[in-house]
This record gives C-alpha cells, sequence and structure tokens, in this order.
C-alpha cells in the first residue's frame, strides 16, 4: 500500500497547510478517543491511526459476549461493537468548527463517523476513508454505516469521499452503495500509482 513519492510529497504538503492532528493508537478505552477529539476539536485535519481501537474493541466485544452468554442468549451475541452501547451511540459533548480534513479507517468510522460528522459544523471538504476493502464483509462483521454516510454526502456539496486502494470487487459495491454520490462525482477511488479512478456513467 506504498504511495507514490509524487503523490506522498503533495499528501503532506496540503497536510501541513492546515492545523492538524494525528490521533495515535493503540487506546485502552474508547473514553480516551472521545477525550482526544474534544481536545482537538478545533482542529482542520484529524487523521487515526490505523491501530486505534486494537485494544478495546476486542475487549469490549468480549465483554458483552459474556454479558449476553450469562443472560442465556448465547445465539444473539453481537458480532461487533455497533451492538454494544457505547460513547458512539450518543451526540458528541462537542463540535468540530473547523474541519476541513477528516482521514479515518474503516474500522473505526464504523462506530464513529455518524456520531463524527453529525459534530461538523464546518464545510468539510474531504474525507478519506481507508481499508475499503472491509466493505465487503460489513453486513457480516462491521455493519458500516452507509446510509449515515450517504446522507451526508448527498447533503454537503461541498465535501468529497476518497477511498484510497479499494479493489475492483470492492467498488462496484461502494458504487453501488453510493450511487448518486458517485453518479454527481463527490466520490473517487484513489489507485496505487497516486491516480484518481472516477466512475462514469452512460
Amino acid at each position: 500500500m506504498n504511495l507514490p513519492d509524487k503523490t506522498i510529497r503533495a499528501i503532506r504538503e496540503k497536510w501541513d497547510e492546515l492545523d492538524n492532528v494525528f490521533i495515535p493508537g493503540p487506546l485502552n478505552e474508547p473514553q480516551e478517543l472521545l477525550d482526544l477529539m474534544r481536545r482537538h476539536q478545533f482542529a482542520q485535519g484529524l487523521r487515526f491511526d490505523h491501530d486505534l481501537d486494537l485494544n478495546y474493541l476486542p475487549r469490549r466485544i468480549n465483554l458483552a459476549r459474556l454479558d449476553y452468554l450469562t443472560d442465556d442468549h448465547y445465539h444473539i451475541y453481537p458480532n461487533d461493537l455497533r451492538k454494544v452501547d457505547g460513547p458512539w451511540h450518543h451526540p458528541l459533548p462537542f463540535k468540530f468548527p473547523n474541519l476541513v480534513i477528516l482521514d479515518i479507517y474503516f474500522k473505526e468510522a464504523t462506530y464513529w463517523l455518524p456520531t463524527i460528522l453529525r459534530a461538523v459544523t464546518s464545510a468539510l471538504k474531504r474525507i478519506i476513508l481507508r481499508d475499503g476493502d472491509d466493505i465487503i464483509d460489513s453486513a457480516r462483521v462491521f455493519d458500516f454505516p452507509i446510509r449515515e454516510l450517504n446522507e451526508f454526502l448527498q447533503q454537503q456539496s461541498e465535501t468529497r469521499l476518497i477511498l484510497p486502494f479499494v479493489s475492483f470487487d470492492e467498488r462496484e459495491i461502494w458504487v453501488r452503495e453510493l450511487f448518486f454520490v458517485f453518479q454527481r462525482g463527490r466520490a473517487r477511488f484513489l489507485s496505487r500509482n497516486g491516480e484518481f479512478w472516477i466512475v462514469t456513467f452512460l
């Protein structure tokens, strides 16, 4: 998943122009991420670490499964954290008034994206959604909030979605799920050679 040097330079230059924040992981509890987002609520760019939830997601899922098992509901225990109560189910107690670029991985976006988007009060220009190939498993594992993303992109004409390194099979899923967003040119795939792959409609 290495980008060409020219593309890396261009991304770094644009990123460096902004008042941006990189949120590193892994974190132990979702409250830690909530506190970090609150601390950086005025940033223009937010970039989330790939291993942000390496610890707290598996542990919380296992705890939820244990709770269901002790309640004799073992056959319906949650496969993912969206079925478990957490801060991602509630409005953030703060806003993002300056956010221009949101760079987030698919796994974190599964839980936090709707909540973050509802807290954005600025003209968000770019959502960079990494690991988009995971969409092929979302119905079984992640239950990705595609409806909320679709509604946000259709309502916010200035926002563009960028999906880096998505394979051909998964591209079809994204286009089907976000058909009108792609049709209006508000979403693009970024190829491994650093070029944008734009969906065209006859």
